[in-house]
């Protein structure tokens, strides 16, 4: 095995307690944002008059897909306020605390790995066992 692309791996494996911990609070989070919109623009807009429908116009909102001129007509203020502050906390916050505590994992599981051998080091093993039993000079394992 290639103790190199284990490292991917073992890095999310490594970092599945801290994960765990961020989905809940990355959860909470969104599910208080989703909340706080129903009750603002709920009763202007069909996009946030039920939990579901709020739910998944929020998720096409962090993806950057969202009816901001609605929302402008509805109250202009607000809306710009509400998608800042939405936009700011779940997309460049939570997402860089999620890259930061994979990246603090990843930086200890690579610590503690050995040396291994790169992926063209052991590609070159492979056509060089490949070449030898060709050549008769080395039994193949089969």
């Amino acid at each position: 095995s290639q103790p190199r692309l284990a490292l991917v791996s073992k890095t999310l494996y490594n970092s599945s307690g801290d994960l765990a911990h961020f989905g809940i609070v990355f959860l909470s989070a969104f599910f208080s944002f989703v909340l706080v919109f129903m009750a603002i623009f709920g009763r202007e807009m069909t996009d946030f008059a039920q939990f579901d429908r709020a739910v998944m116009t929020l998720v096409r909102a962090f993806l950057g897909d969202f009816d901001y001129d609605t929302m402008d007509q509805m109250n202009r203020a607000s809306a710009f306020f509400f998608i800042l502050i939405f936009e700011v906390t779940m997309f460049l916050i939570m997402l860089n605390m999620l890259v930061a505590i994979v990246m603090d994992v990843y930086a200890d599981t690579k610590g503690h790995l050995t040396k291994g051998e790169t992926l063209w080091d052991e590609c070159y093993e492979i056509a060089e066992r490949f070449y030898m039993n060709k050549m008769g000079k080395r039994m193949p394992f089969n």
